[in-house]
């Protein structure tokens, strides 16, 4: 049995890509019978979920930012455990970071998924990546989510190995129930039960752009149209913004209206499930699972060049990726009244993906 360790500066109850990421690996490796573990940070909700096999660490911040907490036991949980793998989930922060310094003493296989490098023009991160060209090669293999990415791009000139690349993925969505109403669902009055549904599925945050979101669609020439925003991180000024703007949007437009969602699982897979469009807003991104959602639930994307994401459009050919409004706006016009079926969804599922990790985690090439 091979113990493996998967190291995620947040888990679950914190929702973001990351962590479905950490999470997803952790159940397949279970169900292959490997002992599986996650570090990751302390988080006083999560004594409302099960908390078998995560170690948490009082750990904040990253190399260039300092760190605060339990450096010295986290460093020391990972050379002291004998574990056989140990899979960093991102760098640029501090359960990556860490074992920088210690890289050469831990016996484990070191896996690294670089999620994109992000902070590599930012001047105080100069240092930070002359210790990464120093160390790279410590580690014994490195996943990248496309040749195109950054990370990749970057690594390849200094990485003497082989460089994997997976993409990310999504979990199948059920087919649509025959009696289903999803308006009733979501608390929304059923007069709007033939307007066509557009959602956007992200945490309230700046960078997620649901600002772009609803300039986008308060640019669509078209009546009988309703927005549903989904997301968490209800209490940022950002999130006020936001919702000023759906009152201002809601109040002046009498064909066309939008609706903010708590974030929910079940709810989110039958948003899916249900709508015409998903609008993608995001200003910083890698290769974004909401992407790979959309395309596994059959609904077209409208989303701007950011990450991986027109690349994704080049491969699957179900949306438009443009940083021109009118583009996407064009977009709609052409196709608002197809339902097609996209039938090369099976590449983009977990299960799929997971057993391409399985390969790269116990190969010895």
């Amino acid at each position: 049995m091979s113990k493996i360790l998967l190291c995620s500066e947040f888990y679950l109850p914190h929702i973001g890509g990351v962590e479905i990421h950490t999470k997803t690996l952790f159940n397949y490796f279970n169900k292959k019978k490997s002992e599986v573990f996650i570090a990751t940070s302390y988080d006083s909700k999560r004594k409302n979920f099960s908390k078998k096999n995560i170690q948490e660490f009082k750990i904040k911040g990253n190399l260039v930012k300092g760190y605060r907490g339990e450096t010295t036991n986290y460093q020391n949980f990972l050379l002291n455990n004998n574990f056989d793998i140990i899979f960093f989930n991102a760098a640029q922060q501090w359960s990556f970071d860490l074992a920088l310094p210690i890289l050469e003493n831990i016996k484990a296989k070191k896996i690294l998924f670089p999620c994109g490098f992000s902070r590599y023009k930012n001047y105080l991160y100069k240092p930070y990546f002359e210790i990464i060209k120093q160390k790279i090669n410590l580690i014994d293999k490195i996943i990248c989510a496309n040749k195109k990415s950054f990370d990749y791009l970057y690594l390849k000139k200094i990485y003497k190995k082989k460089i994997f690349i997976i993409n990310n993925g999504a979990s199948r969505i059920k087919p649509k129930s025959k009696n289903y109403n999803l308006l009733k669902d979501c608390l929304i009055n059923s007069k709007y039960k033939n307007y066509k549904l557009f959602i956007n599925i992200s945490n309230i945050k700046f960078n997620k752009g649901q600002d772009r979101v609803i300039s986008l669609f308060k640019k669509i020439p078209l009546k009988n149209l309703l927005l549903i925003l989904v997301g968490d991180n209800h209490s940022s000024l950002y999130y006020i913004y936001i919702k000023f703007k759906i009152l201002l949007f809601n109040y002046y437009n009498k064909s066309k209206k939008i609706f903010l969602l708590k974030s929910n699982k079940d709810l989110v897979n039958k948003l899916y499930r249900e709508s015409d469009y998903f609008i993608f807003g995001s200003r910083l991104e890698y290769d974004p699972l909401v992407m790979y959602e959309s395309i596994i639930s059959n609904t077209k994307f409208l989303t701007y060049k950011v990450g991986t994401c027109h690349d994704i459009m080049e491969k699957t050919n179900y949306g438009i990726s443009s940083d021109n409004d009118n583009e996407k706006i064009e977009f709609i016009l052409k196709n608002i009244k197809k339902k097609s079926i996209n039938k090369n969804i099976e590449k983009y599922t977990w299960p799929i993906i997971c057993k391409k990790y399985s390969k790269i985690f116990f190969s010895s090439k």
